[in-house]
């Protein structure tokens, strides 16, 4: 785990994570808004979106993180190629 001033990285754990990243992601027209712009999902169910995590978790050439926002936190990502 990582802590900063803003946000906090964790290791992916589907067991952990699944259940709150689906309802951030799915349950509202912002979180499903997101989806628009991301080259996977949307997923149907819960149990479907807990399966991908799994596989993601599970992968040997990236290390997944989930961000959890501190009081008053943010993040900010870009994209860079070389």
């Amino acid at each position: 785990m990582l802590e900063g001033r803003h946000v906090r990285l964790e290791p992916m754990a589907p067991a952990v994570h699944a259940d709150d990243l689906y309802e951030a992601s799915h349950t509202t027209g912002a979180g499903r808004a997101i989806r628009t712009w991301l080259p996977e999902g949307p997923w149907p169910d819960r149990a479907a979106y807990a399966s991908h995590l799994r596989k993601n978790a599970g992968a040997l050439d990236r290390i997944y993180y989930v961000l959890r926002p501190l009081p008053g936190g943010k993040a900010s990502f870009m994209d860079i190629h070389a």
